[in-house]
């Protein structure tokens, strides 16, 4: 029995773009869709990398990232074989989706086309599996529907009369794609085929989900078409405006093939939604946008699924229903956020392993969410695929061949296990960019750290292994490996001086990544803009304001439509207090791209200079919709209405709000050098809690037990990123450092006293001891004014953190009455770290500069 009272109409438009949409809405040309634009909700929706439709379709369905759901691509070594690979599956997917929690919690669902979906899945409705439309004879005469298929397997024949074979399809169909058909020449006849399969496929998913959804009861339904993606793929090169490479006949006959297929689902999607009626929630998304204009490229780089370069990293969403807002938009959604949204719509807990979060902001008065731990715990049928129903492998080798035909894969060696091989490290590689997407790096640094091992000369997994190294601090080995690309000659030189100019930017070498970059600029080749906006970066670094304006306006003359650029200027003027002209550079990036979460967030910090305060505060509020783990922006919102605005209660809410969006917690260990910061990073490890080190350091004269430092700590005033890879551990963090901690973390501070004397003493004994002091240098007291000063700073600074919980500890102390203090810091550790194991490393001996009070 249906629950009618919360019908929700899902469907997925593949590779669908606001850029190529919004034209032809303002041409009239897509009525249906335009009317719902005005009775919903409407964003984009940012997509993963990598950006491969089964991997993205299988986020959206789970609200999981790759690494989770198990979707790694688009074909995969079958599991109780060393030598048969086959398309991913239904079975591939390692975890519930939205259909299965709903036929676990009871409700009507069906589902068509999805990819991949296949076996049909024995859910609690109707579900037809991606394998459905496929044509697999030549003629429409004997075309026999693939085993399980469909589900139930009743049901099979009833919606096998709905397929439309290509063989079906005539010119007469083709004339709103292609108008000069008939000047069409037998050359073209590849381009034909693919489009009459395309038409002919997305109409018989059509046909069977109008069945569906007409006839039978439901609460949930959903259909996938991959008409649009596919279409921009074989035509988007002769979508308006010519480029100058494409012959014009070929340009006078396909120019009108893309406007087609869109008004083709559009035509599809005004029978869905009358079908659905107006009691329906519809949802309308597409996994990634596809480039329409002059950020296509030309050539496909020559990698594995490379065409998927001509994705655009943001797709479409659209939520139209009782209860959304109407003519609004939404703002920094993600394709890991339709799970969610479909559960809190239903009014059902969201899963805490779930990577995405409900769209609270479509709603015009949302409901709290529910959660649970993770729905995999939830006992129940569910309707999840079963190994045994696949029986059929012509039907396998049939969609791989349409994954040949597509471009997405090469075509399998006729060497059965070399293709087993070449597809695990395919489904490897895009479980590492999966992880790196993720903000693993150190997960992703170890598969591409495994393939680089076993395939030593394939260019695209040296240059994501480099980022990879750059990301985490380890530059000589990325370096090393971008000589290698040089000598390759496999990457342009633009985009490898651009990382290897990161590189030196991580490292403050700011003059010599700009000689690096003027040398590159000076051969007048250069014609990417993020060339000139890294020089911007060095410039400004480098305290040369007037070269940094100037590069950042070279980058927007060569891209004026780059939105990061915009921002980058204005930052430029906000932090040279030319406020208002930061404000209009904020505003021309945001009118590009609305979604820049960072530009919102320095328009709040530029109104809140210019005194603006009600604009200051929405501007950070809509940081905050968009990114809602930005604690800056909260902590800068609830300043504002507290001080400024005179709510001091919604000030407080602001703040109530702030532990929900840390990302982890680690153990910081603070304190000015040779406060005796590495004795206390010793006694942590020995009690068990795991350091943040990289060993490079080794232990010396000065410190013979060791530093237990990391190097890419000292790049925290630019680097943020190797956080990430230190959450749940401990690691030390100078107090000159400490206050440039982000505020999206917790972090429990140990921070080290010691008399000031003592620590202005033991440093210059290092010095001498390093060879970079005389013994006999002149006392400083503006050094020891000046480390009197930072600690001071670090300690006023850590008390007002609203996510520090500080300790501090003094050194002397720790080694008069070492049980004690290890008990105490346990105790604030939460137990921990073990106190009897803690003071083993400690040796009074080194107490080496002791001031007799």
């Amino acid at each position: 029995m249906a629950k009618h009272s919360k019908k929700l109409l899902l469907i997925g438009w593949d590779g669908a773009d606001w850029k190529t949409i919004n034209p032809l809405i303002d041409q009239g040309l897509l009525p249906n869709l335009e009317k719902l634009v005005n009775q919903g909700t409407i964003g984009n929706l940012a997509t993963l990398d990598p950006a491969y439709s089964p991997m993205l379709w299988s986020s959206i369905g789970t609200g999981k990232r790759p690494y989770k759901h198990g979707v790694l691509g688009f074909n995969e070594p079958v599991p109780s074989s060393e030598e048969e690979i086959r398309p991913v599956l239904s079975l591939s997917r390692k975890c519930k989706a939205i259909w299965n929690i709903l036929t676990q919690e009871g409700y009507k669902t069906h589902l068509v086309g999805w990819w991949p979906s296949h076996p049909a899945e024995p859910i609690n409705g109707v579900a037809i599996s991606n394998f459905f439309q496929r044509a697999t004879t030549a003629s429409a005469d004997n075309w026999e529907l693939t085993p399980n298929a469909v589900h139930p397997m009743e049901a099979a024949a009833h919606f096998a009369q709905f397929r439309i074979h290509p063989q079906e399809i005539t010119g007469n169909h083709l004339f709103p794609f292609i108008p000069n058909i008939n000047e069409l020449g037998s050359h073209f006849s590849q381009h034909i085929t693919q489009l009459v399969r395309i038409i002919a496929e997305n109409s018989s998913l059509q046909a069977a989900f109008t069945n569906i959804i007409r006839t039978r009861e439901w609460d949930f339904a959903s259909v996938y078409f991959d008409g649009i993606d596919r279409t921009c793929h074989e035509f988007m090169r002769y979508h308006p405006p010519k480029r100058p490479h494409i012959p014009q006949d070929e340009f006078d006959l396909f120019k009108d093939v893309i406007v087609g297929m869109y008004r083709f689902h559009d035509m599809m999607l005004g029978r869905l939604v009358e079908l659905a009626g107006e009691e329906a929630t519809i949802i309308l998304v597409s996994d990634h946008g596809f480039q329409p204009d002059h950020l296509r490229p030309r050539n496909i780089p020559y990698e594995p699924a490379g065409i998927a370069y001509e994705h655009s990293p943001y797709g479409i969403f659209l939520a139209k229903g009782k209860g959304i807002k109407q003519d609004s938009l939404v703002y920094g959604a993600s394709l890991l956020d339709i799970t969610p949204t479909i559960l809190h719509h239903f009014d059902l807990p969201i899963g805490r392993d779930m990577d995405g979060m409900p769209l609270l902001s479509i709603y015009e008065n949302p409901n709290v969410p529910k959660h649970i731990a993770s729905w995999e715990e939830v006992v129940g049928e569910s309707g999840m695929p079963k190994a045994a129903f696949l029986n059929n492998k012509g039907a396998l080798d049939d969609m791989m061949q349409q994954l040949i035909d597509l471009g997405y894969i090469d075509p399998p060696s006729n060497n059965k296990k070399e293709a087993h091989l070449q597809t695990k490290r395919f489904c490897d590689l895009n479980l590492a960019r999966a992880y790196f997407d993720g903000g693993k790096i150190v997960e992703a640094k170890e598969i591409f750290e495994q393939l680089q091992f076993k395939q030593p000369n394939v260019p695209w997994i040296k240059f994501r292994l480099a980022t990879c190294y750059q990301m985490l601090g380890e530059h000589p080995k990325c370096r090393q490996l971008i000589e290698e690309l040089k000598q390759s000659h496999f990457y342009q030189e633009d985009m490898l001086t651009t990382m290897e100019v990161s590189l030196l930017i991580g490292e403050q070498s700011y003059q010599t990544a700009i000689d690096l970059l003027e040398k590159l600029l000076q051969k007048g080749t250069v014609k990417h803009a993020q060339v000139y906006m890294q020089a911007a970066r060095c410039y400004s670094m480098l305290g040369q304001p007037q070269k940094t304006k100037a590069a950042t306006e070279k980058a927007l003359d060569l891209d004026y439509d780059n939105p990061i650029a915009h921002e980058f200027l204005g930052v430029w003027n906000y932090n040279n207090q030319y406020y208002d002209a930061a404000v209009d550079c904020f505003l021309n990036a945001l009118g590009l791209d609305y979604n820049l979460a960072t530009t919102h967030y320095y328009m709040g910090r530029t109104l809140l200079a210019l005194g603006k305060y009600e604009e200051a505060a929405s501007a950070f509020e809509v940081t905050l919709e968009m990114m809602p783990h930005n604690n800056h922006a909260r902590q800068q919102l609830a300043y504002l209405l507290k001080t400024h605005l005179g709510k001091p209660a919604a000030s407080v809410r602001v703040m109530q709000e702030f532990g929900k969006y840390l990302q982890g917690e680690m153990v910081v260990v603070s304190g000015l050098p040779r406060s005796g910061t590495s004795m206390m990073m010793q006694m942590l490890q020995a009690g068990g809690l795991p350091s943040f080190t990289d060993e490079k350091r080794v232990a010396d004269e000065n410190n013979p037990k060791g530093y237990y430092e990391h190097q890419i700590v000292k790049k925290l005033p630019h680097n943020k990123h190797w956080l990430r890879s230190a959450n749940g551990k401990v690691v030390k963090i100078i107090a000159p450092l400490i206050t440039h901690l982000p505020f999206n973390y917790k972090y429990k501070v140990i921070f080290m006293l010691r008399n000031p004397h003592e620590i202005y003493n033991s440093q210059e004994r290092m010095l001498q001891r390093l060879g970079k002091r005389e013994k006999t240098g002149t006392f400083s007291i503006a050094l020891l004014d000046s480390l009197k000063k930072t600690v001071q700073e670090s300690r006023l600074w850590l008390d007002k953190h609203p996510s520090v919980e500080v300790i501090y500890v003094a050194y002397e102390e720790v080694l008069k009455a070492p049980l004690e203090y290890a008990i105490k810091i346990s105790n604030f550790l939460g137990g921990s770290v073990q106190p009897m194991e803690m003071i083993k490393p400690i040796d009074n001996r080194l107490y080496r500069e002791k001031i007799e009070s």
